[in-house]
């Protein structure tokens, strides 16, 4: 069964197939388009640019009064930044939007008022991966089942097996906890292909190293109790840094005297 939700930064969500507010008929717009650029080669045409091009979607509403018209538009003016889930038998996605316009037809049918809702996509869509990733183990060395944080001794490298199910090159960010110093973050992927973003920086005791390679969402931090600061000057700017895990198979390890550590993926969707 699917179900549809709106949700703001808050992590507020309203129910778009709820029945005792709203009710979602028909959408529009899940799906993906090519813009393509072509040169005439004698009878031929070639294809010499293509991108995916911004998608509209579109929703039909019914809702049972003017009062949860009025609270529906309260939750929307509450907000200022929207993601559409979209929840497939448990499976839920992502897509980031911008809400253009909610109209209501104001003549009630059957004891429902009929809404049209329209935004834009700012991202395809994605999936928030929260897998239990199982530490490697080698000598002297402990395992640990977790949740998308690992633990590891000093001087060990923390290294997961992480799977990039979607269907494209995805972001992802990185928690690490001080006490550490210089530490790294090392991709392998699945063609043995190595990509290592150092960090010149001491981490204290109660900071994070924060940092993330979505492509909205650029940032490496330092979360101190006083407040946050930039640390982009601690990365090595000959290296490409802010890079996507590839799909399939890649193994991820953090080096350094690190205590602790979080790795959160998102794998992102041209369709689902």
């Amino acid at each position: 069964m699917r179900k549809f939700y709106i949700e703001n930064e808050l992590g507020q969500k309203w129910d778009l197939q709820d029945p005792q507010k709203t009710i979602q008929t028909t959408v529009n717009g899940i799906g993906f388009a090519y813009s393509n650029d072509y040169f005439n080669l004698g009878s031929r045409f070639v294809k010499n640019r293509s991108e995916i091009t911004q998608k509209s979607i579109e929703f039909k509403l019914l809702v049972r009064s003017h009062i949860i018209y009025k609270n529906f538009i309260d939750f929307i003016l509450s907000g200022e930044k929207y993601k559409l889930v979209y929840d497939m038998d448990g499976n839920v996605y992502y897509i980031d939007i911008d809400i253009l316009e909610v109209s209501k037809n104001d003549i009630i049918k059957n004891d429902y008022l009929t809404i049209n809702f329209k935004a834009k996509n700012t991202s395809l869509f994605y999936k928030r991966i929260e897998k239990v990733y199982i530490m490697k183990s080698g000598a002297n060395e402990n395992r640990w089942d977790v949740k998308f944080e690992f633990k590891f001794e000093d001087n060990v490298a923390g290294t997961i097996d992480a799977k990039n199910n979607g269907q494209i090159s995805s972001g992802f960010k990185v928690e690490i906890d001080g006490y550490t110093e210089n530490p790294s973050i090392i991709i392998i992927d699945k063609f043995g292909v190595e990509t290592v973003i150092p960090f010149r920086i001491q981490v204290g005791i109660n900071e994070k190293l924060l940092f993330s390679t979505l492509d909205d969402d650029l940032y490496a931090v330092l979360q101190k109790p006083s407040g946050t600061v930039n640390i982009l000057n601690s990365l090595d700017f000959t290296k490409d840094n802010f890079v996507k895990l590839k799909t399939g198979e890649n193994t991820v390890k953090i080096t350094g005297n690190v205590s602790s550590a979080k790795f959160i993926l998102y794998e992102g969707y041209i369709s689902i």
